[in-house]
């Protein structure tokens, strides 16, 4: 009888041992696990070749860059030098076209470098060539009794980037000629040169321009 409780006992023991270890096993089943998709990476080859194309791209954009720059300083400069040179020629019509007693150095044909003229201040105001220099200077008088002989401030009109290789005046009528009738003195300005930039840039000119006095001349 006890055998066969024990035995019977025993075998109860055996599912209830079978029971829990399927449950275990049930329980602690690993999930499926889905395998990535293979992904290559770059290799060192196609590495280098990137680096290499990229460099190329930003040689060649940043020397377009620097070409763009350089160009507009040499513009701006060039735009700087024809300003200088537009008043130099504006400061010699202004003062002519006001003033009065218009003097030019004589060469037998009213043809000079050198121009005198009493400006609407009074002051003797004398523009000449300054061949050595290549410039255009200006003198002016100091007081205002338009004086040539007195003492005067000196100045160039022109920046050291304009080289100035010709300045001549023509006044007509030429050598006093008007017959005793009112006359109205004029000068025709002629200014050769080239202005000189930075880099090497050379830019000639020819400017002649005409200025008639204002004032008339009566003999």
């Amino acid at each position: 009888m006890r055998t066969n409780c024990e035995g019977r006992g025993a075998r109860g023991e055996s599912r209830r041992a079978r029971d829990q270890g399927s449950a275990r096993s049930f329980f602690s089943r690993p999930s499926p696990v889905t395998p990535c998709p293979s992904s290559p990476g770059f290799t060192l080859v196609e590495l280098l070749v990137s680096i290499a194309l990229f460099s190329v791209v930003a040689l060649v954009i940043m020397g377009a860059v620097t070409s763009i720059i350089n160009a507009n300083r040499k513009a701006q400069t060039m735009i700087s030098v024809i300003n200088n040179l537009n008043f130099a020629l504006e400061s010699m019509t202004r003062t002519i076209k006001t003033g009065s007693n218009l003097e030019i150095d004589p060469d037998g044909t009213g043809l000079g470098t050198v121009v005198s003229v009493c400006d609407e201040d009074g002051r003797a105001t004398t523009y000449y060539f300054d061949e050595p220099g290549m410039r255009i200077m200006v003198q002016r008088e100091l007081g205002n009794d338009c004086d040539d002989a007195a003492a005067a401030t000196e100045m160039a009109l022109t920046a050291p980037e304009v080289k100035i290789t010709g300045l001549a005046f023509y006044g007509f009528p030429a050598a006093g000629g008007g017959g005793g009738a009112a006359t109205q003195p004029a000068v025709l300005m002629s200014t050769q040169g080239f202005m000189e930039l930075a880099g090497g840039i050379r830019s000639d000119f020819n400017v002649q321009t005409t200025v008639a006095m204002r004032a008339l001349l009566i003999e």
